[in-house]
């Protein structure tokens, strides 16, 4: 019964461990997100001024290309 003991209390303990374990990886794992989160936001925000700027180009185009179509029915 001893023995039997000692090793569901050596299971619990290393169970323990594992939990722990499990938990700093999850720490560090929030830890990383929370780094790139900035980075992310960053990218977005550059990507929507890029839109931005495309749709503008887009725009100016489209008007020229209208300019040129009404000169040459003209």
């Amino acid at each position: 019964a001893t023995d039997a003991a000692n090793a569901a209390t050596d299971a619990a303990n290393a169970a323990a461990e594992a939990a722990d374990a499990a938990t700093a990886a999850a720490q560090d794992a929030a830890d990383a997100i929370a780094a790139l989160s900035p980075q992310v936001a960053d990218l977005v925000a550059g990507l929507n001024a890029q839109i931005s700027a495309q749709k503008a180009a887009i725009t100016a185009l489209t008007n020229l290309v209208i300019k040129i179509q009404k000169k040459v029915k003209a």
